[in-house]
């Protein structure tokens, strides 16, 4: 049987979502993030993203407050100009982040290019 997270490229989720956030921020600033949201996530941020939107969000939000919602907007909209992610809008990017059903989280997954594609 195969599981719906083993046809998700994840490698190419988290480099994408990195390098869409170094797109945002720059190498320093990026570096300061990433150190705390590991500390706030206890675990690597972009395995957190692929394992539990949510929990990223709100580590998000914890350091950037009202802000963390235009930083995964103009996230996705990085992601979507460099093709890295089809068929959703960066409104619908937000909502499928925030959710914590199942359902929502492949969904968002799911819209990430899958295959041999280079991330942004």
């Amino acid at each position: 049987m195969i599981w719906p997270d083993e046809l998700i490229n994840r490698e190419f989720i988290k480099k994408s979502v990195k390098n869409a956030l170094h797109s945002l921020l720059g190498d320093t600033s990026l570096s300061a993030l990433e150190f705390h949201l590991f500390n706030f996530l206890e675990n690597d941020p972009y395995d957190v993203f692929c394992d539990d939107p949510p929990k990223f969000y709100e580590a998000l939000k914890t350091i950037f407050g009202l802000g963390a919602d235009k930083v995964l907007e103009i996230m996705a909209l990085t992601m979507i100009q460099k093709g890295a992610i089809r068929v959703i809008n960066t409104g619908e990017f937000l909502e499928l982040v925030k959710r914590g059903d199942e359902e929502s989280r492949l969904k968002l997954l799911k819209s990430f290019r899958q295959g041999g594609a280079s991330p942004i």
